[in-house]
């Protein structure tokens, strides 16, 4: 049996931290992809992709504000999550569209809720899913009324690499 006894593990290349191990044996993986939105998205046409404009992190910066797509930097198993507030008489639908580097849109979750006279909904999705390197993943509006007029962040996108 071998023991390895260190803190730090960093990467061959760059000399990065890849991995951290403190006193009482908790790891952290600094370089993780990841990303989380955190401002309500802008006004969305139906039919067209939700972009959060800002981000509270973005390890990697595989999240674009200005497409709202994620892009896998490498492959693995990654974690999604989506929340959005609606508030409309009619029906709000979102879609989760996985496109394969150099492919075409694959829908991967669809969510819909049916709308009433001063009602309010969230529309919301987590899921496991392998992506390749370069493969993107983005939030869809298919119909419904986003809340986008309050100082609140009504709605988020984000995921992370799980490995």
């Amino acid at each position: 049996m071998s023991t390895l006894k260190v803190g730090t593990i960093q990467d061959h290349t760059n000399s990065n931290t890849a991995i951290s191990i403190d006193s009482s044996g908790r790891v952290t993986t600094p370089a993780r992809p990841a990303f989380h939105t955190n401002a309500k998205p802008a006004s969305v046409s139906n039919g067209a992709t939700v972009i959060w404009t800002s981000t509270l992190f973005n390890i990697s910066s595989s999240y674009s504000t200005s497409t709202g797509k994620f892009t896998a930097p490498i492959t693995g198993i990654y974690q999604f999550n989506v929340n959005l507030f609606f508030t409309s008489f009619n029906p709000a639908q979102i879609r989760i569209f996985k496109t394969p580097a150099g492919g075409s849109d694959e829908t991967l979750a669809e969510q819909k809720a049916q709308g009433f006279a001063g009602s309010h909904h969230v529309l919301n999705d987590s899921r496991c899913i392998q992506l390749n390197v370069g493969d993107a993943v983005r939030v869809h509006k298919d119909s419904g009324t986003l809340t986008t007029n309050t100082g609140k962040d009504f709605g988020s996108f984000s995921g992370f690499l799980i490995g």
